[in-house]
């Protein structure tokens, strides 16, 4: 799941940044088995959560 995340993060957010005005300092994120009302707990779903900040138009993986 780390390189489909690392290229949703190069692909799909970064492109994104430009229309948001001020650039974030991280991005996150997150991908999981079923949907997941943004806040809810569901342990029966696999969910994934990664962190980047964006340097020189890159994504990079940082550690919680």
């Amino acid at each position: 799941a780390s390189a489909d995340m690392a290229d949703l993060c190069q692909r799909v957010a970064l492109p994104r940044l430009a229309d948001l005005g001020p650039a974030p300092r991280q991005i996150i994120i997150s991908m999981a088995a079923a949907p997941v009302p943004f806040g809810e707990a569901a342990p029966e779903v696999t969910q994934f959560f990664e962190s980047y900040r964006v340097e020189n138009g890159t994504c990079i993986w940082e550690m919680f």
